[in-house]
């Protein structure tokens, strides 16, 4: 059952120990955790090893892998980034701060993903949502590039702002 954004982000991210390449071939780890761009693996794991504060393990696969604490602690720092850029985006803070929770929690999934200069460009949408037009807002961000790039994802997140609900995280 998803209640907190942590539920919602590892629903929508996944959890992965291992490090992989994300659907544009960034190396992330942990819950949707963005090592780097650089596709250079080795230089991943460099910059890997200088956010867990030690020598990355091998796994049986000879891939890089963390533990669960070190998946929680990147997960807590990304979060926090997320949140934080929301409240510095003279955009997103005042209407981040007008929703409901559940809301909230959909507009910090957006910029967990994309960073808050990219949700900020959603101008009709957040106008929308900051007006409370759910419904409108909804068929405004299932007309964007966002929505056809991670539709399953987009459209749980849609459906939150537009019901309020998280019924579709289930």
């Amino acid at each position: 059952m998803v209640s907190s954004l942590k539920d919602m982000l590892k629903y929508d991210e996944g959890e992965k120990l291992e490090m992989y390449k994300d659907t544009e071939g960034n190396y992330t780890i942990g819950i949707g955790h963005l090592i780097t761009k650089n596709k250079d693996k080795n230089e991943a794991i460099k910059i890997l090893e200088g956010e867990i504060g030690h020598t990355v393990k091998l796994n049986s696969k000879k891939e890089p892998e963390i533990s669960s604490s070190e998946s929680e602690s990147l997960f807590e720092k990304d979060k926090s980034v997320a949140i934080n850029s929301i409240e510095n985006s003279s955009t997103l803070s005042t209407i981040y701060n007008n929703l409901d929770s559940n809301r909230k929690m959909a507009l910090a999934n957006m910029v967990f993903q994309m960073g808050a200069s990219n949700v900020s460009k959603f101008k009709k949408s957040l106008k929308l949502i900051e007006e409370k037009k759910w419904a409108e807002a909804a068929i405004e961000l299932k007309n964007s590039t966002w929505n056809t790039q991670t539709p399953k994802r987009s459209n749980r997140v849609i459906s939150v702002f537009e019901t309020g609900t998280l019924k579709e995280y289930k």
